[in-house]
């Protein structure tokens, strides 16, 4: 949804024996939508909940100290708040490990790793450069989002103001 206007609704799954991504969905503006693509070599399925790019930095090996990525992701959405009918969409990020701060946010005190992602691509995400996003996750196997901070066109702060364990 984007608003209240409904988008699509879908799924995705990877077919490894087959190598393929498959993608089942409708969409108002799309119709019935039945896709497969090769899938090849990829580090993830992105998600667009914000807890997915916590989780994601764990594809960083931090033992290496701060260092960058190239990622590749199969996406529902091209689109960076997913707001469009879910469609099997391709994207590459660079990933760079910053390191670890302290970072307090409404629901404490954290001791995190920062990320931050990177697009350093000519088509952009969906058509316009990604700009970067900084990122704050727990320095402990949770990979919570404590913080992100997204500047230029998209403008948005995320912070975490409760966490039960």
């Amino acid at each position: 949804t984007l608003g209240d206007e409904f988008l699509g609704s879908g799924w995705m799954r990877y077919d490894q024996a087959a190598d393929q991504i498959i993608c089942e969905s409708f969409g108002p503006s799309i119709g019935r939508n039945s896709e497969t693509r090769e899938a090849g070599e990829f580090d993830a399925f992105g998600t667009h909940p914000i807890a997915g790019d916590g989780f994601t930095t764990r594809l960083m090996d931090v033992s290496k100290g701060p260092h960058k990525r190239r990622l590749r992701f199969f996406l529902p959405s091209p689109d960076h708040r997913g707001a469009t009918p879910p469609q099997i969409a391709y994207l590459e990020m660079v990933m760079e490990y910053v390191g670890e701060e302290e970072k307090t946010v409404e629901a404490g005190t954290f001791q995190c790793r920062r990320y931050r992602y990177v697009d350093d691509s000519d088509e952009g995400m969906g058509g316009t450069r990604h700009p970067d996003f900084d990122m704050w996750v727990t320095a402990d196997d949770d990979s919570v989002l404590v913080y992100g901070s997204i500047d230029g066109y998209m403008m948005n702060r995320y912070e975490l103001v409760e966490l039960e364990r």
